[in-house]
């Protein structure tokens, strides 16, 4: 009854090595099955799922190089085609484009940009006469002083001025 169980056990044992095989490429099933360079070079005892599918896996990594290779040159110069296709279209479209002196005779010295024409030091001696205005009006709403020279003073330094003129 005992040998009976042994030789069950080791015909589903073997069907799933058997499996396990199937899955791998036919040279990488031959070559694990090889005595001098196989699984059984690697076990002690009968080989398990486990040591099976790590010598597969570590034959077929060798074998995917070359494929791997291969997709990246493949991918490479797919990617050199779309670039030379849109060079190609670009180099087509360049002699329609207008050059820079049409440009400039089409839209005008400021790109056909409308805006203020005063040149720049109008347009800034007026923004500093706005300053100016605006910086008067906010010292006249301060309660405040001149001292000698005509400098105005904030209120605040007036009083400390005051303060230290009284301590001594």
């Amino acid at each position: 009854m005992r040998s009976s169980s042994i030789l069950c056990f080791q015909s589903k044992s073997i069907g799933s090595l058997a499996a396990i095989l199937t899955e791998y490429p036919r040279i990488v099933a031959i070559n694990c099955c090889d005595v001098h360079k196989g699984v059984a070079r690697e076990t002690k005892f009968l080989p398990t799922i486990a040591d099976l599918v790590g010598f597969c896996e570590r034959e077929t990594e060798e074998l995917r190089g070359p494929v791997d290779r291969d997709d990246r040159d493949a991918m490479l110069r797919r990617q050199a085609d779309e670039r030379a296709a849109e060079e190609d279209r670009w180099s087509k479209l360049r002699p329609k484009r207008e050059t820079l002196e049409e440009l400039r005779a089409k839209h005008g010295p400021n790109w056909g940009i409308k805006g203020d024409t005063q040149d720049k030091a109008a347009a800034k001696r007026a923004h500093l006469e706005t300053v100016q205005k605006a910086n008067d009006r906010a010292l006249a709403r301060m309660e405040g002083g001149e001292i000698s020279g005509g400098i105005p003073i904030t209120s605040a330094l007036l009083d400390v001025m005051r303060a230290k003129k009284a301590a001594e």
